[in-house]
């Protein structure tokens, strides 16, 4: 017997926000790029910022979850894009609002918000 009820069925079209966004590379490489492009004021002691290695690190492993994501592997791209943000945010969240600097805030803005989209798609 077959049922009438069209409330499971997904396409492309009504995907939502998050799940369109976990299945491309760029908050990932968005992150990356920040981390990168904050590596000289990190040198310089930014109030709010990781150390110069550690934003360097960070800058790396987004660009390889990213990387993962852009040839197609969706789960292992989320899964390490997920994980890696929830470091920096538990390492870097309290350190950069008691800075009171726009650039730490961001970023750890960011980051929250990758491990929510990524981490939406891999955990559900």
């Amino acid at each position: 017997m077959e049922s009438n009820d069209k409330s499971q069925i997904t396409t492309t079209k009504n995907d939502p926000i998050t799940r369109t966004l976990a299945k491309t590379p760029y908050p990932a490489w968005t992150m990356a790029t920040l981390c990168l492009g904050s590596s000289g004021l990190a040198a310089r002691n930014y109030p709010g910022l990781p150390s110069v290695w550690t934003v360097i690190g960070f800058s790396l492993m987004f660009s390889l979850s990213g990387y993962m994501t852009y040839v197609g592997d969706f789960s292992n791209g989320a899964g390490t894009s997920t994980s890696w943000s929830l470091i920096y945010s538990l390492f870097n969240v309290e350190r950069s609002i008691k800075s009171r600097k726009p650039l730490p805030i961001v970023m750890s803005s960011l980051a929250l918000s990758n491990a929510y989209v990524y981490g939406k798609y891999y955990f559900f």
